[in-house]
């Protein structure tokens, strides 16, 4: 038969049957009559390595695959026996790779389906998860109406935003997330107290961020159940790299020195009692970074 008789019986083209000759996947016919023959052989040839093809093999693991199958003694082609070990390793990787690409293809369902929620809320386009985003609506009712500070709420949600985005915080663990009104109120004079931080005189500058950096921690101490989430919601926190990303973005988002010194001492504060497991069931409910700063601090 011709080419193209082969190609309509295969459901492919001319051209990738030729393309399978040139890599040698299927083997080339013989010439009859000025042209070549194409036999069921060749037809079963291309029909399996489409097949395999579709599983997700690659054309070179196809080609190795059918180099190590053993040949069918009358008719010299491949018979559809038992695939020997390293088809099956190569098997193994299309099935791992199969996955990733699945789990890819959930993550990003996820995010369109957030994306749903979220116009539909009323929320406009956001990637921030309906609960985190709640707490910024709280926390914008309650922060004075000072410019300087609102900018900071902004650039926070932004920041929010941005890590979302990046992938890094994953909103689908997030089945409840709630602050009560003493918490809330303690974030806003955080708010309030680091957008104040440049106007601080320079003689009571380092007094200043350091208390404030103390208090953020105790704080975070004191609600532990808020940093164990925090930590469930961006799982890869533990690694310097992603802890690197994320400082960065602040860097970019913060340029005033003071406020980016602040950040980075909060941050080391908060990765050191991370580190030491500060926050992991068992720890004591007084940890002795907080008893050494709540004498001052009655919250």
């Amino acid at each position: 038969m011709k080419i193209k008789d082969a190609a309509e019986l295969t459901g492919t083209t001319v051209r990738t049957i030729r393309w399978y000759h040139q890599e040698g996947l299927v083997p080339v016919p013989p010439v009859h009559a000025g042209r070549r023959d194409y036999s069921l052989e060749h037809v079963a040839r291309v029909l399996r390595v489409r097949w395999l093809a579709q599983a997700g093999l690659s054309l070179g693991a196809i080609r190795d695959l059918l180099v190590e199958e053993p040949p069918d003694e009358d008719d010299g082609t491949p018979t559809s026996g038992p695939e020997l070990p390293g088809a099956i390793h190569d098997l193994y990787a299309t099935l791992e790779h199969i996955d990733g690409a699945i789990e890819h293809l959930h993550g990003q369902r996820e995010r369109v389906l957030h994306l749903i929620d979220s116009a539909e809320s009323g929320r406009g386009l956001s990637s921030i998860p309906r609960e985190i985003s709640e707490i910024y609506e709280r926390l914008e009712r309650a922060v004075p109406h000072d410019a300087h500070i609102q900018r900071v709420l902004r650039r926070e949600r932004r920041m929010a935003e941005m890590l979302c985005q990046r992938g890094l915080i994953k909103g689908d663990v997030i089945d409840a997330f709630s602050m009560d009104e003493e918490a809330v109120e303690q974030c806003v004079d955080f708010l309030v107290r680091f957008a104040g931080i440049t106007e601080v005189p320079e003689d009571q500058a380092e007094e200043t961020m350091t208390v404030l950096a103390d208090d953020m921690l105790a704080w975070c101490l004191r609600h532990r159940e808020l940093v164990e989430l925090y930590l469930t919601v961006i799982p890869g926190w533990s690694t310097p790299g992603i802890r690197s990303v994320v400082l960065r973005l602040l860097m970019l988002e913060y340029r005033d020195p003071r406020q980016r010194e602040l950040i980075r001492r909060t941050l080391d504060g908060l990765n050191h009692l991370i580190d030491r497991g500060a926050f992991e069931q068992g720890t004591p409910a007084i940890h002795p970074y907080l008893a050494a700063h709540s004498a001052g601090d009655p919250s």
